[in-house]
């Protein structure tokens, strides 16, 4: 008994130790990822997704700067779509952002984007051509025009750079990171260039407008992902988000940048931990120390997901010898005593891809948002650490100037949906099968067989290939998370969920029940074609509950091909080549004509028939010789075919 008592005892506090030594969660926001502001037209050069009229994407923020209100915020937007070649209709900005989180009082999020400031080079003082050189968006006569603004303007845009980090010297002078360089710009408090690019001695990045005069000696988006300035304004410092060629692939570059001189004075390198594989931000607390965001890609613990933040010092450290770090944050093990997140549990993890994005608001409390990189939704928590920090001051508000906008903010009505390479397969796939279903229905249409059946799937097939683009379910599930937290039963959504999860689990196999009893002679016909929609609606059931956490096996991968859209691909594929098999029809058991009641006669195989006695009609198609029951009132008769 004493044993067990303390091995019950050791448990408890084993299970307890995780939250003494977690961080608490003590604010969470989210954004929905199709939020856009007014501007030029943008996604006309990104062949993934939609064409946005008059609209930029607000998302991929991958730095962020304490506003002068208590929960303000300036983030700097990421170059559009991804890429350099797809993002040239995409323009650089720095958006205040005004976030309401739920927390301990309250809660319910919001996050309103208040205006913006767009970057520019009117004076022409970058020092090598940008997309508002060019009549049409890369200089090619085959793409759009560039838009007027970013013309009279000369806007940035993502094809011009790609802004990772962002700072504020004693001047009030923007300072931003580029990775195409990978660069240094210096900025007004207007956004405006002041300076020429300032590139990283001896080291280039394929991406650079200065590539045909080196060779690139880092990866591509392997530039100045963090960045910072120390509290006293006298220096820049900057690390790379991997390693330079002939480096150990562990030890980044942590450069060393005189604000006076404008010149870079050495580096140090930084050591990632053993799962890590980028610094993605950093935030002076002092002079000699930061606060470093390192992440991999991973997003499980069974995938080693590896989010966590340490205290880095360079206080003693000679330029060429790795930096100290101390572990203060480990953000897969965050405390969350308010449920803030709203899924049941008390533990929290910011367990997304790519977080770059960390801010100090004081000495006990920092935040941190990821970059959607426009995959996803954007989330912003505020977490209050175990002890304070070393604090001697925080990054300084920018002041007001004459060229902020008040941001138009709005929300598609209709998000779309999958715009993989493998999501517009899919499309391909369901409009070949409905062209040749349509075919099938044609032909049914000429010979008067089985009509229903095949308009039925036709309709279905062309249904469901519209709905892989417009995710209608998607949609559906945003609109009832909003009404449930307009109404106030957003908390007891559980209970709901499950019921309705349940209810669409047995309807749809009733429905399927009852469309195979009125299409009887088509299941006997089209077997494999029916084998197809059985396994779409197992997609579809399982796709509804994967909205509702599972898919702990839908959404693993072969190779890089997931499991649901590998069942949504076969489905569709079976009944394409369903389309093409036929079965002669099975006679029903014949029986002894002296057990019959009746005989109905026909003049032509296939004729409609109905049971003499209660005039219902049997599920067979009628064929001479074929005896029927009536399943309403078990009346026997038999078929026979007239000789005319």
């Amino acid at each position: 008994m004493k044993k067990f008592l303390l091995s019950t005892a050791s448990l408890f506090f084993l299970f307890s130790f995780q939250y003494i030594n977690a961080a608490t969660l003590i604010g969470w926001a989210e954004m929905p990822m199709h939020t856009f502001a007014n501007g030029p037209t943008s996604g006309q050069l990104n062949h993934e997704g939609e064409i946005y009229k008059n609209k930029q994407p607000i998302q991929g923020f991958s730095a962020v700067i304490k506003a002068e209100t208590e929960n303000g915020f300036y983030f700097l937007s990421d170059n559009g779509f991804g890429k350099k070649d797809n993002s040239a209709d995409a323009v650089l900005r720095l958006y205040q952002v005004e976030i309401e989180f739920a927390d301990a009082k309250h809660k319910e999020s919001k996050v309103r984007v208040v205006r913006h400031t767009d970057f520019n080079d009117i004076n022409h003082r970058l020092g090598y051509s940008i997309q508002a050189d060019n009549s049409h968006y890369y200089g090619m006569e085959s793409n759009p025009k560039v838009d007027d603004l970013i013309l009279n303007k000369r806007l940035l845009t993502g094809a011009d750079l790609d802004p990772e980090s962002i700072a504020i010297d004693g001047q009030q002078h923007i300072w931003v990171g580029d990775e195409f360089g990978p660069f240094l710009i210096e900025f007004d408090s207007n956004g405006t260039v002041l300076n020429a690019a300032i590139p990283l001695p001896d080291v280039v990045s394929p991406d650079s407008p200065l590539l045909a005069q080196n060779k690139p000696n880092i990866n591509f988006s392997a530039g100045f992902e963090a960045m910072s300035i120390n509290t006293s304004k006298s220096k820049l410092y900057s690390i790379l988000e991997n390693a330079v060629l002939d480096d150990n692939e562990k030890e980044l570059r942590f450069y060393e940048f005189d604000l006076i001189t404008k010149k870079y004075t050495g580096y140090y390198f930084y050591s990632l931990e053993n799962d890590a594989t980028n610094v993605t931000d950093m935030i002076a607390i002092n002079d000699h120390q930061f606060l470093v965001l390192e992440r991999n890609s991973a997003t499980t613990f069974k995938e080693n997901a590896f989010k966590k933040v340490f205290i880095v010092d360079i206080l003693g450290t000679k330029f060429g010898d790795p930096v100290k770090k101390e572990l203060v944050l480990d953000l897969m093990n965050l405390y969350d005593p308010g449920d803030l997140n709203r899924d049941g549990d008390k533990s929290y993890s910011f367990a997304y891809s790519h977080i770059e994005a960390l801010t100090v608001l004081n000495k006990s409390t920092i935040l941190i948002a990821n970059d959607n990189n426009f995959k996803g939704k954007t989330y912003f928590i505020k977490v209050s650490l175990d002890k304070p920090l070393p604090l001697l001051g925080a990054e300084v508000s920018i002041p007001e100037t004459n060229k902020w906008y008040k941001t138009e903010q709005s929300k598609m009505l209709i998000d779309f949906g999958d715009h993989t390479f493998f999501g517009w397969m899919t499309v391909l796939a369901y409009l070949v099968t409905s062209i040749r279903l349509s075919l099938k229905t044609r032909l049914a249409w000429l010979n008067k067989d089985n009509i229903l059946f095949w308009v039925c799937f036709t309709v279905l097939i062309l249904f469901l290939g519209f709905n892989k683009q417009l995710d209608l379910q998607s949609n559906f599930t945003e609109m009832m998370r909003d009404m449930a937290k307009a109404n106030g039963w957003y908390e007891q959504r559980r209970p709901l969920q499950f019921l309705f999860v349940s209810f669409i689990a047995l309807l749809l196999p009733l429905l399927f029940f009852l469309v195979r009893l009125s299409l009887a002679n088509s299941w006997r016909r089209y077997k494999l074609m029916w084998i197809g929609i059985l396994l779409l609606l197992v997609f579809i059931v399982i796709r509804a509950a994967s909205f509702h956490h599972v898919d702990l096996i839908f959404y693993k991968t072969i190779g890089s091909l997931r499991f649901y859209q590998a069942l949504e691909i076969v489905a569709i594929s079976i009944i394409f080549v369903g389309t093409f098999y036929e079965s002669k029809t099975v006679p029903l058991a014949r029986t002894s004509e002296k057990t019959v009641n009746d005989v109905v006669e026909i003049k032509a195989e296939g004729e409609t028939i109905a049971c003499p006695k209660c005039f219902k009609r049997p599920l067979s198609e009628a064929k001479d010789g074929r005896v029927f029951k009536c399943k309403s009132c078990r009346h026997r008769y038999i078929v026979r075919l007239i000789d005319v």
